[in-house]
């Protein structure tokens, strides 16, 4: 996932500038980018769909796949994919950001006017406590995580979403932002290459 590369980017950075400290916030994309633009972050990971119009930007090499969290004893559990046909009905949690309901509605189809949605939420382990207990499924992307009694089902056909490094345009960084930026440049483009 895009987070697990930007973990990967900290851990090399911190081995070569060990006394740098740092401040983390999680968020959706929406807040991420408030906080930007507030002055309280210097960098973000936006996932996609995001508007960038108005920043600088890496892109993460490296898609998200969405799919369906639902417990394992569920219907949608047992299935080796999730069709839209599927969702019919299901009681259902998405994100709230409207870009990226868009992008289900498209994935959708014609059976997005048959989905039944319970609620819109901002950040997913909340909501899949609320899978465990059965209040329905959760369409989200697929994380590096298990949660017990739950299964991550992804959707066909795929559901591909990429994710971007962002930051201010024409923003005076810090030194240490700065020297962030170039080291997250040379790493992308390393991974990029290793993919090739």
């Amino acid at each position: 996932t895009g987070v697990s590369v930007l973990a990967d980017i900290l851990s090399a950075f911190r081995r070569q500038y060990p006394k740098v400290s740092y401040r983390f916030y999680s968020g959706n994309a929406d807040h991420i980018k408030e906080r930007i633009e507030n002055g309280t972050l210097d960098i973000g990971l936006l996932p996609e769909p995001v508007d960038i119009a108005r920043y600088e930007f890496l892109r993460i090499p490296v898609m998200e796949e969405w799919g369906v969290l639902t417990r394992e004893d569920s219907p949608l559990g047992k299935l080796e994919a999730i069709r839209p046909q599927d969702l019919a009905g299901r009681p259902l949690m998405v994100s709230g950001r409207e870009l990226v309901q868009n992008e289900l509605a498209n994935w959708l189809g014609a059976n997005a006017d048959q989905l039944h949605i319970l609620i819109r939420y901002n950040l997913l382990y909340n909501v899949a406590m609320l899978v465990k207990s059965g209040f329905g499924d959760a369409l989200c992307i697929r994380l590096d995580c298990d949660y017990p009694g739950l299964r991550f089902v992804a959707l066909q056909p795929p559901l591909l979403l990429g994710s971007v490094l962002v930051w201010k345009k024409q923003h005076v960084a810090s030194p240490a932002v700065e020297a962030f930026i170039g080291h997250a440049k040379k790493c992308l483009e390393n991974i990029s290459l290793h993919r090739k």
